[in-house]
């Protein structure tokens, strides 16, 4: 059988929203840049302290006793 033209449709497809205007736009932009700095900032901050850690490791597993001259 077939059905008639004029029933509605169902879909899953989400309607385009066509242009949107820059200030609409500009806050999610600027909110998207933070978001990447921030993770490139944690990034940075994780290797800095995983890259101390290791110097770290390295200098105690040396065997030799490391001293400080912070009384001479």
């Amino acid at each position: 059988m077939i059905r008639p033209l004029n029933t509605t449709q169902m879909t899953s497809a989400k309607p385009r929203g066509g242009l949107q205007s820059i200030g609409d736009l500009l806050p999610r932009l600027m909110k998207v840049y933070e978001l990447q700095a921030q993770a490139r900032k944690q990034i940075e901050e994780d290797e800095r302290r995983r890259n101390a850690q290791k110097s770290f490791a390295a200098a105690s597993s040396t065997g030799t006793q490391q001293s400080f001259a912070w009384y001479q």
